[in-house]
C-alpha cells in the first residue's frame, strides 16, 4: 500500500465506531511496574528496538485487561482479532518507522507468545490465542487487517460516503484496493489449502461476506455546491454538521493526513 492510499484509508475509517477501538490498545502503559514481570525475559531486546519494553508492557496489559478495555464490542470473540491485528500492525508500524532492522523479526513475535503465555497462567479470564505463524509474514498480516477493518466498519463507511462528494472520491480508491485484498486472500485462503492461513481465531467472516464487496454507489458532487457571487465567479459553499448551508462562503473542505 502506498502513502496515498494510506492517506485515502485512514480518512474513510478514522473516527468510526469499531476503527476507534484500536486507540484504546494504542494507550501508554502509565502503571508499568504492574507489567515489567511479564516482559523480564525480553529486556534484551530494547539494545535493539528502543522503546520495546514499553511496547511489551502494552501488550501485556491490553491483553490482561482485553475484555474491559474493549467493552464497547459485546462480541467478545471479536476482542481476540482485535488484540491479535493490534499487536502485529503496531509492531510493523514501528519497524517500517524506528526499529529498522528485521532481522529478529520472528523473534520478536515469538517472545510476545511468551508473555502470553505466562499471562495465560497467572490469569483465567482470558482464552485468547496470539495467533502467530512463522509461515504467515507481517504484510499478510497487514492485509487481513485491512479486510476485516472494512468488514467491521462497512455500516459507517456507506454512511460516510453517502454524507460527503470528497469521501465518495476517496472510496472508488480505496475500495478498488479492498476489492483486490479479498479477491487474492479469498483464492488462497478460503478453501483452507494455505499454510499462511492456519489461524487460532476465526477468519472465516471474510470468506463469507461476499455481498459486502460490490462497490456502494455514492454521489461524487453532493456537499459540493456551486453558488454564483457579485462578481459572477462561482465559489464552493459548505455544508454544516446539520446539513444545512452555512450563511457565509467558506473554503471546500478539504482532507490531509494528520
Amino acid at each position: 500500500m502506498n502513502t496515498s492510499l494510506f492517506v485515502v484509508q485512514e480518512k474513510i475509517l478514522e473516527n468510526s465506531s469499531k476503527y476507534k477501538l484500536y486507540e484504546k490498545l494504542n494507550k501508554e502503559c502509565g502503571d508499568k511496574c504492574t507489567y515489567v514481570s511479564y516482559c523480564s525475559k525480553v529486556q534484551y531486546l530494547e539494545k535493539w528496538y528502543s522503546g520495546f519494553l514499553n511496547v511489551c508492557y502494552m501488550f501485556a496489559r491490553n491483553w490482561i485487561n482485553l475484555h474491559e478495555i474493549l467493552s464497547e464490542e459485546t462480541d467478545k470473540d471479536k476482542h481476540c482479532r482485535y488484540i491479535n491485528f493490534w499487536i502485529t500492525d503496531y509492531v510493523r508500524k514501528k519497524l517500517e518507522t524506528q526499529w529498522k532492522n528485521v532481522s529478529f523479526i520472528g523473534s520478536i513475535f515469538r517472545f510476545f507468545i511468551t508473555v502470553k503465555h505466562s499471562i495465560t497462567s497467572a490469569s483465567r479470564n482470558n482464552n485468547c490465542h496470539f495467533d502467530y505463524i512463522s509461515e504467515a509474514d507481517i504484510n499478510l498480516w497487514k492485509e487481513w487487517k485491512h479486510l476485516h477493518d472494512y468488514i467491521e466498519n462497512y455500516n459507517d463507511i456507506k454512511q460516510r460516503i453517502s454524507s460527503h462528494g470528497n469521501f465518495c472520491t476517496k472510496y472508488s480508491k480505496y475500495f478498488a484496493y479492498i476489492k483486490g485484498l479479498h479477491d487474492k486472500h479469498k483464492g488462497k485462503c478460503c478453501n483452507g489449502s494455505s499454510n499462511k492461513c492456519r489461524y487460532h481465531i476465526d477468519l472465516s467472516y471474510i470468506c463469507k461476506n461476499d455481498s459486502l464487496f460490490n462497490e456502494l454507489k455514492c454521489d461524487k458532487t453532493k456537499g459540493i455546491t456551486a453558488v454564483t457571487q457579485g462578481d459572477g465567479k462561482h465559489q464552493p459553499m459548505d455544508v454544516s454538521q446539520e446539513g444545512e448551508k452555512s450563511p457565509s462562503i467558506l473554503k471546500m473542505i478539504t482532507f490531509s493526513h494528520s
